[in-house]
């Protein structure tokens, strides 16, 4: 079906749709998950996988002296992330169309990534972290936070390339990857993996 398959880098009239129904409902995981990190005060902030810029727009308002970017690698997402962020654009924003396996970023640039919803199609992942790992500064942190809904749903079977990463397994990939400190917060269904650079 073209709405499941538009779900990883959604695209046209549906890409549209979903990217507005995300930002709805995925906003009350988004408020649990930026309690269970901290945003810096200053500093260069990335969200990856950004879709409409929510995110951003909640990190810019958490960091007031910080420097938020977006990474997204549909076209759409980068559009309506700009739109939502316009007035940050240039002065304290910058949303760029780039994968998480290779990010426009040099080497210990950034203090915090999040990825929120979205490393169920990062392909391969384990390469994807390491990118990540990459990027961050000694001490910068990587958070993911995921949604796997109800299990009646079965969303890896109706979404095609999506894997439903359980909270240890993004736990046991972060740590193959070089990440320390890792902590686990769940609830329900939800969970948050936050991992040291």
């Amino acid at each position: 079906m073209a709405v499941y398959e538009n779900y990883s880098n959604p695209w046209g009239l549906v890409g549209r749709y979903l990217i507005s129904r995300m930002n709805k409902k995925h906003s009350a995981m988004a408020e649990w998950g930026f309690k269970q990190f901290t945003v810096p005060r200053t500093g260069r902030i990335l969200d990856v996988g950004c879709g409409g810029g929510m995110n951003i727009r909640r990190l810019l308002l958490q960091s007031r002296k910080g420097y938020v970017y977006g990474a997204d690698i549909s076209p759409l997402c980068v559009e309506r992330s700009r739109k939502a962020n316009r007035e940050d654009i240039g002065r304290r924003c910058e949303i760029y169309e780039a994968s998480a396996e290779k990010l426009p970023f040099e080497d210990d640039f950034l203090d915090l990534v999040t990825a929120f919803e979205t490393v169920y199609y990062w392909k391969p992942i384990d390469a994807c972290f390491r990118e990540i790992r990459r990027v961050l500064k000694e001490g910068g942190e990587f958070a993911v936070i995921n949604d796997l809904g109800k299990p009646e749903d079965h969303w890896e079977e109706k979404i095609p390339n999506m894997v439903a990463y359980k909270a240890k397994e993004i736990r046991d990939i972060m740590q193959d990857a070089g990440f320390t400190d890792i902590r686990l917060t769940t609830s329900k269904n939800r969970y948050c993996v936050v991992g040291k650079a």
